[in-house]
């Protein structure tokens, strides 16, 4: 499964939730990513402006091959997603959460 599908699980003003979703991972990412035995480049992104664009690019693929029932579905999961990453982050374990996400060891 690739890495949005299972960030759109977990979590503004964009162009859709899903959009807004990968600006949200990015910045939780930046600032979890400096305690974590692994660099950016591990996580596949140069730096956090990086990581949210392949994920915009990502999610636009996904959304143009998507039925229109689909995108409804797909958009209310990254709706769900941010409610439940903005829950996270509103605890102490949200880098230890989205680090199991990422199974870094």
């Amino acid at each position: 499964m690739p890495a949005f599908v299972v960030l759109a699980s977990i979590s503004g003003c964009g162009a859709d939730k899903c959009e807004s979703l990968c600006e949200d991972v990015a910045l939780l990412l930046d600032q979890c990513v400096d305690d974590w035995p692994v660099t950016w480049d591990e996580l596949g992104a140069g730096g956090r402006v990086a990581y949210r664009n392949e994920c915009r690019e990502n999610w636009s693929d996904v959304r143009s091959e998507l039925e229109s029932w689909e995108l409804d579905d797909a958009l209310a999961q990254c709706e769900e997603g941010s409610t439940a990453l903005q829950r996270t982050t509103a605890t102490a374990t949200s880098c230890d959460e989205l680090r199991a996400l990422y199974a870094l060891e």
